[in-house]
């Protein structure tokens, strides 16, 4: 799919410029390039911190996996809730439990996406509904109506007066393995998934 995208985005005359994340129709810059974060390391400390927070953590500058986790064990010990030597045997379990008991009903996967063996970027689009945004390449893990509302309005707060009704949008839906090519943004804005079946192809 990589090499898919690239090649449709080397065929657009009206690219647009810049990476970011759009969750809930609000974008956030995530362009390593010219930023602090690329995606991934975007979503790590939007996650990152959802944990830490579990644990009342509070920190001043960005998190780190061995940051955090040196931070978690000191929490536990310093609690008085458990040993050193339980903390280090069972930290994987301890977390976990902490993030069920926050009402993450995706506990494992949250652990592995912020200490490792996951993917933040694939975490927070599968269940946070954030979608990733590359010049004019969208990616989303579905598409509905409410998916396609935050589309456009995070479009629109991402490029602002570069974006126009002409400008042509690609999506790929991880869920189903579809791509919807070169849609119009005027069209887009109408939310109706019917509307697109033209543009539509799997892969």
């Amino acid at each position: 799919m990589n090499n898919i995208r690239q090649y449709i985005l080397e065929s657009y005359n009206d690219e647009l410029r810049g990476e970011w994340w759009i969750d809930d129709g609000r974008a956030s810059f995530a362009d390593g390039d010219t930023g602090d974060y690329n995606h991934e390391g975007v979503a790590f400390q939007d996650l990152a911190s959802e944990i830490a927070t579990g644990f009342g953590l509070d920190h001043d500058g960005d998190w780190e996996d061995n940051t955090l986790e040196s931070k978690i064990k000191e929490s536990l010990i310093e609690s008085g809730t458990h040993t050193s030597k339980e903390v280090e045997h069972n930290f994987k379990n301890l977390v976990i439990k902490n993030i069920k008991a926050h009402n993450t009903h995706e506990a494992e996967e949250l652990y592995k996406a912020v200490f490792g063996g996951g993917e933040a970027s694939w975490f927070v689009m599968k269940h946070r509904g954030w979608k990733r945004v590359a010049s004019n390449w969208v990616e989303t893990y579905s598409l509905n109506p409410n998916d396609l509302k935050s589309i456009t309005k995070g479009l629109a707060d991402a490029y602002d007066d570069d974006l126009q009704d002409d400008t042509l949008i690609s999506i790929e839906v991880r869920e189903h393995r579809h791509l919807y090519e070169k849609v119009p943004y005027s069209l887009l804005e109408k939310h109706n998934i019917n509307a697109l079946k033209d543009y539509r192809s799997s892969y």
